[in-house]
């Protein structure tokens, strides 16, 4: 097995940005992987490669930023959060490394999400307190995943929310740049929850003419 015949897609992006919806193409394009937040192959983290044994020749693998065991600040607790509940940014080299080891060649899907919406998103799912801890944390993410990718020389695309949405055409026709052959039957359902986050602008219609 060579290193060019097998192609882990790493998805990132800030929070509330639809890694989990990049992740759900590449799953209807058979990708290995998990499209949740558990995933599989984050034990290999831990030194248990299992998943990578049991996995093909094209995986997915996701880390949206910050990440893992974020506390929902909507509903504050009395009880002492532990180091592991903090959400922190992830080790993408560590991620990389170990993809390397493995002969897996990366390529990585960027998502990210209109800034307004995607600030009120985070504020209402508890992943944040204040808009301004949003703010700093999408502006971050992204200065990460650009300083990565850059310094890796890795294949990147970037893909945006409202483009997974309202024309998934387009991801399926850029994935199938990428040698991924998605089978539309096979997609979650997908609607629009930008709307729900869009004040009322007089004067501006987004309904059809």
């Amino acid at each position: 097995m060579t290193a060019t015949s097998r192609t882990a897609f790493l998805v990132l992006g800030h929070e509330s940005s639809g890694t989990k919806l990049m992740m759900s193409f590449l799953k209807a394009a058979g990708c290995h992987g998990d499209v949740e937040d558990s995933q599989a192959f984050d034990a290999a983290l831990l030194g248990d490669f299992q998943a990578f044994d049991r996995a093909g020749n094209s995986i997915m693998w996701r880390r949206s930023l910050p990440h893992f065991g974020r506390p929902n600040w909507k509903q504050p607790t009395t009880e002492t959060v532990s180091p592991r509940q903090l959400r922190v940014w992830p080790d993408l080299e560590q991620l990389l490394t170990i993809l390397d080891n493995r002969w897996y060649r990366t390529h990585v899907l960027v998502t990210i999400r209109t800034h307004y919406c995607a600030v009120r998103s985070q504020l209402e799912r508890g992943h944040v307190r204040t808009a301004d801890e949003a703010e700093g944390n999408i502006v971050q993410a992204m200065e990460r995943i650009t300083d990565f990718t850059h310094r890796n020389h890795l294949p990147s695309r970037y893909f945006t929310f409202e483009s997974m949405i309202f024309h998934p055409e387009a991801i399926i026709a850029a994935l199938h740049e990428w040698g991924l052959q998605v089978d539309p039957s096979k997609l979650v359902s997908l609607r629009d929850v930008n709307e729900q986050y869009l004040p009322s602008v007089p004067g501006i219609s987004t309904g059809p003419e």
